[in-house]
């Protein structure tokens, strides 16, 4: 056997041995971009979605308070473009639409209030109303968009006891706006204001009425010179008359 031939063997089995290193490394790396997408396509992120169905109207502040806005995982690749994943996200917005349960929560489905109220559909011939009350008279925050209430109105009457009373019933609620923080003034005795160094506070909320201009004065009259309180309705009620309520007949 030649020399030459020795040589043309060794040159051969060395570029054999470089082309295997090389198919070994491409097989490698195809290997680990598959386990890559793999695990892309199972990793998961964390959204919100509804945990009930949300009506249009909702304010985002109104939906996490009522436990609407569920963080949960999510397989990356089922995320929906938009997806919101923190909630400061929604702050100071309404959502524009009504989003069902188990549905993602999009930043598009939620707008301002102020695009929110040009989508209020408003019955024709009556008005929109936005009355502020805080929660318990607010039917503890249980009131939804597309609800129907009644307004009982406590009102002092010239030389007469106060009367409380239905003033209106039967009432669409179009919207259900957002609580706001309101600090409550500490008062009463020294331990009192002591143990008030930080200020209580008392949520309040937005219903926003569906009312004729006659009912709308009606209510306004009882805002501004009384108080009011609001009671939720099955479908289908019906109105009902009653005599009103003074310290001399409540109990009959």
């Amino acid at each position: 056997m030649s020399i030459g031939t020795v040589s043309r063997r060794g040159v051969s089995l060395i570029v054999a041995l470089v082309l295997a290193a090389f198919a070994t490394a491409a097989w490698v790396s195809y290997v680990r971009s598959i386990e890559k997408r793999a695990i892309d396509g199972n990793a998961t992120v964390q959204v919100y979605v509804a945990g009930d169905v949300i009506p249009a109207g909702t304010t985002a502040e109104t939906a996490d308070a009522s436990k609407l806005l569920v963080k949960t995982g999510v397989p990356k690749r089922l995320v929906a473009e938009g997806a919101v994943t923190e909630l400061p996200q929604l702050r100071g917005t309404v959502a524009s639409v009504t989003i069902q349960k188990g549905e993602q929560i999009l930043r598009s489905r939620f707008t301002s209030p102020e695009q929110a109220a040009r989508l209020l559909q408003i019955p024709p011939g009556l008005h929109a109303m936005s009355v502020e009350v805080s929660a318990p008279p607010g039917v503890g925050g249980f009131v939804q968009p597309h609800d129907r209430v009644s307004v009982i109105a406590k009102v002092q009457r010239e030389n007469t006891d106060p009367l409380v009373r239905f003033l209106l019933q039967d009432v669409a609620v179009l919207a259900v706006g957002s609580r706001t923080s309101v600090a409550q003034p500490a008062s009463g005795s020294r331990e009192a204001a002591r143990e008030s160094a930080e200020p209580s506070s008392t949520d309040r909320m937005l219903l926003t009425l569906a009312v004729s201009p006659y009912q709308a004065e009606q209510l306004a009259f009882a805002v501004m010179e009384g108080q009011v309180y609001f009671t939720l309705l099955p479908p289908g009620s019906e109105a009902i008359g009653t005599p009103g309520r003074t310290a001399g007949n409540v109990f009959g």
